[in-house]
C-alpha cells in the first residue's frame, strides 16, 4: 500500500494535473454511485450509468483544470505569518471561488443533462445559497488545512477525497433515516425534509470534488 501511495504522489509531482484529472474522474463517478447506491437507494438494476459518466468526466475535463490554475494562483499569496497567508488564502477561495465552482457545476452538469438555460438557471438560483452555505461549514476547515499543510500540487486531490467520505457520509444518515422510517421512529414527513437537506448536502460535496 505505501508503495502505491508513493508512486501516485510521484504521478502527481511528474504529472500533475493528468493525474488529477484522472483522479477526480474516478472519485466523482465513485462518489455518484455511492449517492445513486446509499441515498437514492436505486438498485444496481436501475443504475444511472450516463450520470455516473457525465460525473466523471466534469470532474476530469471540466472543473479539475480550473481548479489547478485556480489553486497555483493562489498558493502565490504569501506572508511572513502562516496563519495570515492561510486566512487570506481561504478567505479569497471561499469568497471567489466557491461561487464560481457552484455556478460552474450547474451550468455544465446542466449542459451535460441537456437542460435549457432557463432551467438551469432557475435550479441555480433555488439551490446556490443553500449549497454555498453548506461549502463554507462543511468544506471551509477542511480547505484551510489543505492550503497550509499540502503541497499545491495534492490539494484538488485532497478535496476530492474530503467530498467522496461526505458523500459517504450522506449515505449512512441516509440508509439509517430509512431504517427509522420503516420502525415508525419518525413521521415520513420529517424523513422528507431530512432527506431534502441531503440532496443540497450531496451536491455541495459534488461541487467540491
Amino acid at each position: 500500500m505505501a508503495s502505491i501511495f508513493r508512486a501516485y504522489m510521484h504521478q502527481l509531482r511528474v504529472h500533475t494535473l493528468r493525474t488529477q484529472m484522472l483522479t477526480s474522474a474516478v472519485v466523482m463517478g465513485l462518489g455518484n454511485i455511492i449517492t445513486q447506491q446509499g441515498v437514492s437507494k436505486r438498485g444496481w438494476d436501475k443504475h444511472d450509468w450516463k450520470a455516473t459518466t457525465r460525473f466523471a468526466a466534469y470532474g476530469c475535463f471540466i472543473f479539475t483544470p480550473v481548479a489547478n490554475r485556480w489553486h497555483y494562483l493562489v498558493n502565490r499569496i504569501q506572508f511572513s505569518s502562516v496563519i495570515g497567508t492561510t486566512l487570506t488564502r481561504l478567505v479569497i477561495d471561499m469568497s471567489l471561488f466557491a461561487p464560481f465552482a457552484t455556478t460552474w457545476f450547474f451550468l455544465w452538469m446542466g449542459l451535460l443533462e441537456g437542460r435549457p438555460l432557463g432551467e438551469i438557471r432557475q435550479r441555480w438560483e433555488t439551490n446556490f445559497t443553500r449549497i454555498l452555505t453548506r461549502q463554507w461549514m462543511v468544506f471551509g476547515p477542511a480547505q484551510a488545512v489543505n492550503m497550509t499543510v499540502v503541497p499545491v500540487y495534492a490539494r484538488p486531490p485532497v478535496m476530492n477525497m474530503v467530498g467522496l467520505g461526505w458523500s459517504t457520509y450522506l449515505s449512512l444518515i441516509s440508509a439509517e433515516l430509512e431504517r427509522e422510517s420503516a420502525r415508525g421512529e419518525i413521521p415520513e414527513t420529517l424523513k422528507i425534509q431530512k432527506l431534502e437537506k441531503i440532496e443540497v448536502d450531496r451536491i455541495s460535496a459534488a461541487v467540491m470534488e
